[in-house]
């Protein structure tokens, strides 16, 4: 039986009431931070044979659904719904979703994807839709966890992701210990092209902001001459390696986080894990024959370099083959402002249910932050249609230009990984100094494996 047959048949208040959970949600933070640490060598897993290590491993115990579940909320799942906590001429309107997660984003734009591998394959792991500030009060909240893995997981491939010993990809460093069985790695990959997009929306907005391709070399343009000689862009002069190398690392980072959230609730759990980072992103995404790897559909860019840009009826980036560079740009437009259908829309009541087929294919109910829902609505200001023209233009010059989107940047990258696993206390206790593992190590088997 497969995970989503064996989640499916969950009573989520059931699995919160168990002991075990209600002893994890007590773990105080600054223990958690003094006990993050990597442990590296999976539960079960026969290790390298050498003039210091030589220890036959314990019989393998795979990483449970629950564990899972907890596992993935801790890294990536709903917390509330944020606060908004701008003016329209404040520029509320950067902010096109108002669902909170467990670690920030930049512009609360949501196109980080938790990807996760276990022994029954690769899913994908979709956060449920916050209907107040703060989703889990308490012990009495803590089922909407479980109710949110068990709604929010989809299946990516029926086909663990394994390194062959013989593989290029087996490198010495980490093959002993990664994507094994009963383990549960953790990709978070990040999309650059909806926070690309939306920055060009403000930028061009907001600031005026004149955008130059500097590296050509020419200082030119970047295809909104148009706008500058009509002197509506009349701010500074924006060079496209300014934002080409702010965007990847702000949104790198929410990938950086979710790693550090994963290391504090294994912590917590009494669990193993091991964050890395060495494994080239394309390599892991699946773009050589080294191994499979996630199943990335790839373009080519003017110089023939491959570049991800989604994973078919998975993860869709906003550029082509999935949608044409127009309908991309609408598609942030429509988001926040289209009659019947924007998060800023008038006529779309709280809890409706709406398509945003650029952020999932299923529909997803919208909850607002504000007090006076009518009156902040009534008072919007829509981003001018020459944002739209202008970002819609810079797109096309970027693309037309380099054949892709970022221009230097891959569209997608999943920069850090980390492998969730049992510690083996036996092994650590043989050969690390005394203090290394903890009771909640020693203990874990006996509060989340009773059966």
């Amino acid at each position: 039986m497969g995970l989503l047959e064996r989640i499916s048949a969950w009573d989520p208040k059931e699995i919160a009431a168990r002991p075990e959970i209600k002893e994890l949600w007590r773990k105080g933070l600054f223990w958690c931070l003094a006990h993050r640490r990597s442990f590296k060598y999976p539960m079960g897993i026969k290790l390298p044979q050498d003039a210091f290590f030589e220890y036959e491993p314990r019989d393998l115990v795979p990483i449970s659904d629950e564990e899972i579940a907890i596992l993935c909320w801790a890294a990536a799942g709903t917390n509330g719904i944020i606060r908004n906590d701008l003016s329209y001429i404040q520029g509320a309107t950067i902010h096109p979703w108002f669902e909170g997660r467990v670690y920030p984003s930049a512009c609360n734009v949501w196109y980080v994807h938790l990807i996760f591998c276990t022994d029954d394959g690769i899913y994908r792991y979709v956060p449920h839709v916050p209907a107040q500030p703060v989703e889990i009060q308490g012990e009495e909240d803590l089922w909407k966890i479980f109710q949110a893995f068990k709604d929010g997981v989809r299946q990516i491939s029926n086909q663990p992701i394994r390194i062959p010993e013989q593989s290029p990809a087996a490198w010495k460093l980490t093959a002993p210990f990664i994507f094994k069985p009963g383990t549960v790695m953790f990709i978070p990959v990040a999309d650059l092209t909806t926070e690309y997009i939306n920055l060009i929306f403000y930028l061009s907005d907001a600031e005026r902001y004149i955008f130059i391709d500097d590296i050509k070399g020419e200082g030119r343009p970047a295809g909104i001459e148009k706008w500058v000689k009509s002197g509506y862009l009349n701010g500074v002069k924006a060079p496209l390696t300014m934002i080409e190398t702010v965007v990847p690392p702000v949104i790198y980072s929410s990938a950086a986080f979710m790693i550090q959230n994963l290391q504090l609730a294994q912590a917590a759990m009494g669990l193993g894990g091991y964050p890395l980072g060495g494994y080239q992103s394309i390599i892991v995404m699946g773009a050589t024959p080294v191994m499979r790897g996630l199943g990335f559909r790839f373009n080519l860019d003017k110089r023939g370099v491959p570049y991800p840009v989604g994973i078919d009826g998975h993860v869709h980036g906003h550029l082509p083959p999935y949608m044409d560079l127009d309908a991309a740009v609408e598609d942030l437009w429509n988001v926040r402002y289209q009659p019947g259908y924007g998060r800023y829309s008038p006529d779309v009541p709280d809890g409706a249910k709406v398509k945003y087929p650029g952020f999932d294919p299923e529909p997803r109910e919208v909850y607002r932050p504000f007090k006076d829902v009518d009156k902040y609505l009534q008072t919007a200001i829509k981003q001018s249609p020459e944002a739209v023209e202008i970002a819609k233009a810079a797109v096309h010059y970027i693309w037309d230009t380099y054949g892709r989107l970022p221009a230097l940047a891959d569209s997608f990258i999943a920069p850090n990984i980390v492998q969730i696993s049992h510690v083996d206390v036996k092994f650590y206790e043989k050969y690390s100094k005394e203090g290394s593992v903890w009771d909640e190590h020693y203990r874990h088997f006996e509060v989340w494996h009773r059966g």
